[in-house]
This record gives C-alpha cells, sequence and structure tokens, in this order.
C-alpha cells in the first residue's frame, strides 16, 4: 500500500510511495491540508464548502468542491482510499497518510531531549509558506494555524534549550539558540544564553557579537533598548575579557585549503563561531605555521599541494604535534577514512561543508583534547 506523505511546513509537498504528487489546483491542495492536518477527523460537505468557496453561491460551492474531490481520488487513486467520503462527511484515512505537522505535535508532546531535537527537524519553516487563498475563510484558518505552530515550535526549542542546558551540551545549546533567534529575534533572553555560553568558553568576540546583534534587532523592531540584565551581563564579559588570563583568548584554528571559495567561506563559518582563524593553502605552508605557533585544532583538506592532508598528518605525529586535526574531503573512498583515523584524525567532514557541521566537530574535537591527558600536545618551539 502507497502512502500519502505531506510535507507542510515550510511550504506544500506531497509524495505517494517514492513519487512527487502534483495537484491541480491551489484549492485543491488546500482542501487536501485542511482534511489532513487532523486525519481521520470527518468535516461536512457544507463546512468544506464554505471555507473554500465562501465567494461563490451555495450551489457553486457545492458542484465545486464535487469537481475537487474527483480530482483528488483521481491523482490519490491508491486502495485502500486515501479520501472516505461517507455521506455528507470527508475525512482522510490516518492509516494511508503521513502528515509533517502531526509528527511535529506528536513529538512535541513527548517533551525528551531526542523527541524536541526531532521536532525542531521538522520544523523547517512556517505552515504552508508562500501559500494563501485570498478572501477565502480558508485563509483566515490557515493564518491561525501559521501562528500557531510558529509558537509551538518557539515553545518546543526553548524546551530543548532548558534541557540541553542542564545537560551541559553547550555545543547543541548554542545551534538551539540560533534556530529559536531565527524564529523570533526579539526573543532577549535566548540572546543572553548564548552571550553567556560564549563567554564560558573564552569565546567573547562571539559573546560581544551575539550582544550587538539584540541591540540592532532590538532597536530595529521595537525602538527600545536591551535590558538591563543583558547590558550587565555585557559588561561583566567585556571586564573579564579585559583583565582575564591569556589561556582566555578565542580558540585557533588553522585551515588548510587550497579552494579559495572553501576556504573563505569555512573562515567564515568559524570566525561566526568565535574562533580565531589562520589560513595555509598548501601543505608545505601548514607545517610551517604549525612550527611557528601552537594551534587549538587543524582543519585538513585532504587533496593539497606540495603535500597531501594525510602526509601532513604523518608529519605532524612524527614531531609530536598533537593538535587535533579534522578532514575536509570531496572523495568517497572509505580507504582515506581508515588511514586518516589509523593517523590519529579527529574528524572527518564532507565537502560541501556545512555550518552547523563544522562547529559542531571542532567543538568535539577541541572538548576530547582538553579532557585527553596531557601527554602531549608540544609546543611549537618542541616541534621544531
Amino acid at each position: 500500500m502507497a502512502q500519502l506523505s505531506l510535507s507542510l511546513l515550510g511550504g506544500f509537498q506531497a509524495r505517494l510511495g517514492s513519487k512527487p504528487v502534483v495537484l491541480p489546483t491551489k484549492k485543491a491542495q488546500g482542501l487536501l491540508t485542511y482534511l489532513a492536518v487532523r486525519p481521520g477527523q470527518p468535516h461536512s460537505r457544507d463546512k468544506l464548502a464554505g471555507l473554500l468557496w465562501a465567494e461563490t453561491g451555495e450551489d457553486q460551492a457545492r458542484h465545486s468542491l464535487r469537481q475537487t474531490l474527483l480530482s483528488l481520488r483521481k491523482v490519490l487513486a491508491t486502495t485502500p482510499p486515501i479520501l472516505m467520503i461517507e455521506g455528507d462527511t470527508i475525512s482522510v484515512d490516518p492509516n494511508t497518510i503521513k502528515v509533517d505537522v502531526v509528527e511535529f505535535e506528536k513529538l512535541l508532546s513527548k517533551s525528551t531531549t531526542e523527541a524536541l531535537e526531532q521536532a525542531s527537524e521538522i520544523y523547517r519553516g512556517d505552515f504552508l509558506e508562500g501559500f494563501g487563498l485570498a478572501g477565502e475563510p480558508f485563509e483566515e484558518w490557515l493564518l491561525t494555524e501559521r501562528e500557531r505552530l510558529w509558537e509551538r515550535a518557539l515553545e518546543g526549542l526553548a524546551k530543548l534549550l532548558s534541557l540541553q542546558m542542564k545537560q551541559g551540551d553547550h555545543e547543541a545549546a548554542i545551534q538551539t539558540g540560533i534556530r529559536l533567534l531565527a524564529l523570533d529575534p526579539l526573543q532577549e533572553s535566548v540572546h543572553r544564553t548564548l552571550m553567556t555560553i560564549y563567554a564560558a568558553h573564552g569565546r567573547r568576540d562571539a559573546a560581544a557579537r551575539q550582544y550587538h546583534s539584540c541591540v540592532a534587532v532590538l532597536q530595529r523592531e521595537l525602538g527600545v533598548e536591551p535590558e538591563q540584565e543583558t547590558k550587565d551581563l555585557y559588561n561583566r564579559i567585556m571586564q573579564d575579557r579585559r583583565t582575564g588570563p591569556a589561556g582566555d583568548e578565542a580558540p585557533a584554528i588553522l585551515v588548510v585549503e587550497d579552494d579559495v571559495v572553501t576556504r573563505a567561506l569555512i573562515e567564515g563559518f568559524l570566525k561566526s563561531g568565535g574562533y580565531s582563524v589562520a589560513l595555509a593553502q598548501d601543505g608545505a605552508d601548514a607545517l610551517i605555521q604549525l612550527g611557528r605557533r601552537p594551534f587549538d585544532a587543524v582543519l585538513l583538506d585532504i587533496n593539497v599541494p606540495t603535500l597531501d592532508g594525510l602526509k601532513i598528518l604523518e608529519i605532524m605525529s612524527a614531531k609530536r604535534i598533537a593538535t587535533p586535526a579534522i578532514f575536509l574531503t570531496a572523495m568517497p573512498e572509505h580507504e582515506l577514512e581508515t588511514r586518516g583515523f589509523q593517523l590519529g584524525a579527529a574528524d572527518f567532514i564532507r565537502k560541501p561543508v556545512q555550518k552547523d557541521v563544522l562547529l559542531r566537530s571542532i567543538a568535539n574535537a577541541l572538548r576530547k583534547s582538553k579532557d585527553a591527558p596531557a601527554s602531549g600536545k608540544a609546543s611549537a618551539a618542541d616541534s621544531r
């Protein structure tokens, strides 16, 4: 039995089994959506006709509904049928349909970290983003439902952020906070949470940028200044920055990448995450820089001129430079990964590089390096 899958968060997309489904009209999409968000719930023909064809006469509205149902049944021809028409009522069979909105709300109700993370992945955008039927009662229902689901997404992300903070999973909390602010940039408490995390990890430049972002959005959207609590937090962070030890400096990352576009992209990702960045275009340059100063991590493209990434890691090992190394590669060969891990690679990241994947990988590598016994991160002087 082919199952109908509806993705309604972020737009409208329908698939029957593995095949995309194209519905003939926006009214057909609207009708199917209205039925699908409450699968199994019957709706009267009069209600549906009034919802989608209110501007026409009653007879014309009923006729338009019949024609739309005929086109839907033709496109969604399955056994058993997806549409259940019983007398004057219409519904969808919950056993034949999977709807992202329904799954999203089920996951939110569980309130566990795993469920909330899954829910946040499902919420890819506003309910039926870009969709509308001006002049129809359906439009009012759509806007109400869109607002309700947006608020539920905010509540779910706020719960997830709280759980991640309690569990000490700060890197995940940063990503959740960023998603929260993408949905509602006026949440000042979330700005403070991110500032606090950044400062706790020595990323004071990132904390300062978060504060100034908060100031800008509040001024632009509301014409107000941040709360005193936010200002006080910023002042404490800046005071700690002026008086703190050198060890509080932002972690330094060496990026070894010969492609100009990729190198610039990664540099931007790292700087936005509060890291200090140095760049090398080939293997020889990388080794020179590793010999001159210590780095907290190194990002190594496998295929760079002069010396490839694997050879660089071999030489680092021989020179007792224990800087965590993360490989970047577009090549699919698993033998490269096996060889890299044998040499002590901290991780492999596939190109094109995604920001959240990159920052999480670096955070994990830095945490493991910090927790490892001090057997030996060689200084730059020792490696020469």
